[in-house]
């Protein structure tokens, strides 16, 4: 598996299952670096890398979940040869409903299970008012309010923040156009 749309730490060729997971807004695959030792032999992790993340830094980030789409579910092909599952969090469990409700449209092998977390059931409209467009600063700081998830060294440091904004804004962005 060559994709760099998926991510395989330690492949696992006798497992009967493939768990495929999704990473919530503005992370990378490593995000579930630690879960392939906490899984049983018979259960391969396998994690999206979607472009502007980790060892996809210098891709231009998705904007849209269903580019994201269309990324992922051509590439499912390569894992159909046994059952795999998918689980999505916060943004993740957005991208993974998508996937599963576009391989259920093309007749395409679905999902053993559909694990999702961290988000609003699909019907429910978000009350809070959009981020994407506000300044750098105001976006960092209702992200924290709203989601406490950037450390405050972390966003106090210029050059990192330079380097995750783009793809956190990408993310945010397509949440907030997302039909």
């Amino acid at each position: 598996m060559t994709d760099p749309l998926f991510v395989r730490w330690e492949p696992r060729p006798n497992a009967q299952l493939r768990l495929v997971c999704f990473p919530h807004a503005g992370v990378g695959a490593s995000v579930y670096r630690v879960w392939q030792k906490l899984l049983p032999a018979a259960v391969e992790l396998i994690a999206i890398q979607l472009p502007g993340r980790e060892t996809r830094l210098r891709e231009t980030p998705l904007r849209r979940i269903a580019d994201a789409v269309d990324a992922v579910v051509p590439a499912l092909r390569t894992l159909e040869n046994k059952p795999y599952a998918f689980f999505g969090h916060s943004m993740g469990a957005v991208i993974a409903w998508d996937v599963a409700r576009a391989l259920h449209a093309a007749s395409r092998p679905a999902p053993a299970r559909l694990i999702l977390s961290g988000r609003r059931a699909p019907g429910v409209i978000d009350r809070d008012p959009p981020l994407r467009h506000l300044s750098d600063e105001q976006f960092v700081s209702e992200l924290n309010r709203r989601y406490g998830g950037i450390p405050a060294q972390v966003a106090a440091d210029r050059d990192i923040m330079a380097l995750l904004l783009p793809g956190l804004r990408a993310d945010i962005a397509a949440l907030e156009t997302h039909q």
